[in-house]
């Protein structure tokens, strides 16, 4: 008899079981009007992400030129996505000064700094 009304609870609690969420963040166990949960809000629009894409080319015949010549494209590809998607775009060639992409009021500007 227990076990009967163990599944018809169980059977009747599935829709509902569908709706729920997991939010593991620190930040969501705080009350929304909390002055310190809305200044962390402020920060995480501001900064976006802090993830990192890193990409190394190597090349068998170890043409150099051919490997500047894709990571130049692949720089290019990535410049034409939308600022709010990547922020820094980040990227040197052996024996060249590092490039870096940065956004500034919105859209992206290239300044060049030394790889050391």
């Amino acid at each position: 008899m227990i076990l009967l009304l163990a599944a018809v609870i169980s059977a009747g609690s599935l829709p509902f079981i569908r709706n729920l969420g997991l939010d593991s963040r620190f930040i969501a166990l705080l009350p929304e009007s909390y002055p310190s949960v809305q200044d962390l809000d402020k920060v995480r629009d501001r900064v976006r992400g802090l993830s990192a894409l890193t990409i190394a080319v190597q090349s068998p015949s170890k043409d150099v030129d051919a490997m500047r010549r894709l990571v130049g494209d692949l720089v290019k590809r990535l410049e034409e996505l939308p600022p709010d998607e990547i922020g820094v775009i980040d990227w040197s060639t052996c024996g060249t000064p590092s490039k870096t992409a940065t956004i500034e009021n919105g859209s992206r500007t290239t300044r060049c700094g030394s790889t050391s």
